[in-house]
């Protein structure tokens, strides 16, 4: 069976876009992909739910499936009292998939013609939400669920979520706005579900966390591994600290603060925290959808 790029691709541009008409886009490419490519290796398949404020509106969103049973997606998200050009939106709609999603299509089609194997995590979803912000800024959030494919537990499977936050303050787009970095919360829920809905991850539990509470300007070297395989990064922690707290349970945010004057509140900036989990595998297998976490 050929990949056909357009026909597991959905891209949506409009002044508003309703949550329903993304959903159903989103799962009609997932189960025509699912349909076709019944011969890919074992693994999971996901997207990612969209998740806004009240005063919030969806105006562009991208969903493709690669070659390889992964997939990625791309939501524009701005206040609802904003009224973006149609031209403006899908300037950066299509920056983003004539750029990452681009490069991230041609290493998939690449590794499947030349039938590498995965010897790492295997990534689920990759999901970008950037928000605009008039005049303050820009934030973008992209977060990646992974499947340990290595690990040999017969009665658990391993996940990692792994979130990189990047701001750019309006003092470093416009070159004169006031608004810098001050601070942010990032939190990583893996207890979460949309009741009546989805559920969470049965009898789901994290092992690891990283970073942990940090102070000074530094760059940090993290991994996180079950055994199997791992995940090994770094990110740089420039301001004052980075606080970790648990809010109980399964659930774990980072604080960050940054110092006004600091040299690091006026540029863009990029956190990345990452968690392991683990959940009991007999409980996942069949047609049921889970939620992994929210990043």
């Amino acid at each position: 069976m050929r990949y056909d790029l357009e026909k597991y691709t959905v891209r949506l541009v409009d002044s508003e876009i309703p949550k329903d008409l993304i959903g159903a886009r989103t799962q009609a490419a997932m189960s025509s992909f699912e349909e076709e490519f019944k011969n890919i290796q074992p693994r999971y398949v996901g997207a990612a739910e969209v998740d806004i404020s009240e005063d919030e509106k969806i105006v562009a969103y991208v969903f493709r499936v690669l070659p390889n049973g992964e997939s990625v997606s791309y939501v524009e998200v701005v206040s609802s009292k904003d009224n973006l050009s149609l031209e403006e939106i899908s300037s950066h709609t299509d920056a983003w998939i004539d750029g990452p999603l681009k490069n991230k299509t041609e290493e998939s089609l690449k590794e499947g013609d030349i039938g590498l194997l995965s010897y790492g995590p295997t990534p689920i979803h990759t999901a970008t939400i950037s928000r605009t912000y008039t005049g303050v800024g820009r934030a973008y959030l992209t977060t990646t669920w992974y499947w340990d494919n290595q690990e040999t537990n017969s009665n658990q499977d391993y996940f990692f979520t792994k979130t990189t936050l990047r701001t750019d303050p309006g003092i470093d787009i416009s070159g004169y706005e006031p608004y810098r970095n001050a601070q942010f919360d990032v939190e990583i829920d893996s207890d979460y579900s949309v009741p009546g809905y989805y559920q969470h991850l049965p009898n789901v539990q994290v092992i690891q966390n990283d970073p942990q509470t940090t102070n000074g300007y530094t760059t940090v070297g993290l991994s996180l591994g079950t055994g199997g395989c791992a995940l090994q990064w770094s990110t740089a922690i420039p301001s004052t600290h980075v606080e970790l707290h648990n809010l109980g349970g399964n659930t774990l945010y980072w604080h960050e603060e940054f110092f006004l004057l600091a040299g690091c509140a006026a540029t863009t900036f990029e956190f990345t925290p990452r968690v392991s989990t683990h959940t009991v595998r007999s409980r996942l297998h069949g047609m049921a959808t889970h939620m992994l976490s929210p990043g």
